[in-house]
């Protein structure tokens, strides 16, 4: 098949309305309906979500700076060799149980 036919059904597809036409076509190429990831998380991590974005809306929020001296502080990291330049498992799973805590 030449590219001018094929450029021909990629025009077709485009314009048609028809949803068995397009339907059948997605069936016939074994095309998945991709899940929205947003259905995929807990109802818990989706309130989590919303309810940073409410923050935020509210003007709630701090600078990274900020979060980052709030945590050495709360976590007592002062004396400890932790830094924040190159991220380990250990300070992904601190920043994450301390973000689930109002600052």
């Amino acid at each position: 098949m030449d590219i001018e036919v094929k450029k021909s059904l990629i025009a077709a597809i485009l314009q048609t309305e028809n949803e068995e036409i397009l339907e059948a076509i997605k069936s016939l190429l074994k095309i998945e309906d991709q899940a929205d990831f947003w259905d995929q998380l807990s109802g818990e991590d989706q309130e989590a979500i919303n309810e940073g974005i409410r923050q935020l809306d509210e003007g709630k929020s701090v600078s990274y700076e900020e979060a980052k001296d709030q945590l050495t502080e709360r976590l007592n990291f002062k004396n400890l060799e932790i830094g924040f330049n190159s991220p380990c498992p250990l300070q992904v799973t601190l920043v994450k149980t301390f973000f689930h805590y109002p600052i």
